[in-house]
């Protein structure tokens, strides 16, 4: 008796997450062989009649009037498929394709979107789907916020420190730290890039000093994002202790600490996402 696999292909832009993504040709994959394919519909797609087996899917889109392509391709494999069963395969985001590169080069990391999706769907009973929809409309604004921040300052050549600049846009980007790396790792690099801008600031006048404050509060901002996904429940004590030290740093470069809060928005994580360590992260941020 023939399965069904069926799923859904969502779009990322670098405005953010655009809602479920028409036109993407889904390709049903046994090996090297096509055994079928699809155009999606309101990012839906279905194969019926599929003979138990293991296949693959490829996700493409290009522009059908010059066959450009406009998105990453995405590959799905080892889908396993038993007689009669309908299956529904992971959620799938195509990138859009900009100036020749992806837009998730330009995001980076964006949190642990398994372990977030996973702690989402079990406390607000979200199927998998919906969960990871919601973790990426939470964090991809905030992600893309901060980066479209540090590229107008990169333009500016206000700050004049080129490697300065070059870390702090490698750090907010994520392309310092990769997928899995601890909390606590975390919060230690962020730190140190932020002593050294602290350090920067110190000495700098006039427009460039405002501008490190920017950077400075940006890349707090973004520290305190990629400690609460990463330590979702509660905050290791290496953690606690980096984030304490960052605190007094920033306390007594003047930069303040009610303010930076404010802007972190922290409680949006806690109430969207369900990061109950949002909790202790804003007690030592005070």
């Amino acid at each position: 008796m023939p399965g069904i696999i069926q799923g859904m292909v969502y779009e990322i832009t670098l405005e953010g997450l655009q809602g479920a993504l028409t036109g993407a040709t889904v390709h049903l994959m046994q090996g090297a062989n096509v055994v079928a394919q699809q155009i999606t519909n309101k990012g839906q797609y279905a194969f019926t009649d599929v003979v138990p087996g293991t296949y693959s899917l490829i996700f493409k889109k290009v522009d059908p009037q010059t066959g450009v392509q406009t998105h990453q391709t995405v590959t799905l494999t080892g889908i396993i498929i038993d007689a009669g069963q309908t299956l529904t395969a992971e959620t799938v985001f195509m990138q859009e394709v900009q100036q020749g590169r992806f837009v998730i080069e330009n995001l980076g990391l964006i949190g642990n979107i398994t372990a977030l999706s996973k702690n989402l769907g079990t406390v607000s009973g979200l199927e998998k789907g919906e969960a990871v929809l919601a973790v990426f409309e939470t964090l991809v604004p905030r992600k893309t916020a901060r980066i479209e921040v540090v590229e107008e300052i990169t333009g500016s050549d206000i700050v004049k420190d080129k490697a300065a600049m070059d870390r702090v846009s490698d750090l907010v980007k994520g392309k310092i730290i990769n997928e899995g790396v601890s909390g606590e790792d975390i919060a230690r690099e962020y730190k140190e890039t932020t002593n050294l801008l602290i350090e920067k600031y110190k000495t700098a006048s006039g427009e460039e000093k405002k501008t490190y404050k920017t950077l400075i509060n940006t890349v707090a901002i973004a520290m305190l994002d990629n400690v609460a996904t990463s330590e979702l429940n509660e905050l290791s004590a290496g953690t606690e202790d980096i984030l304490k030290e960052t605190v007094a740093n920033l306390k007594n470069a003047n930069i303040s600490i009610k303010t930076l809060k404010n802007n972190w928005k922290g409680n949006d994580l806690k109430n969207k996402l369900k990061i109950s360590s949002v909790t202790r992260v804003n007690k030592i941020f005070k």
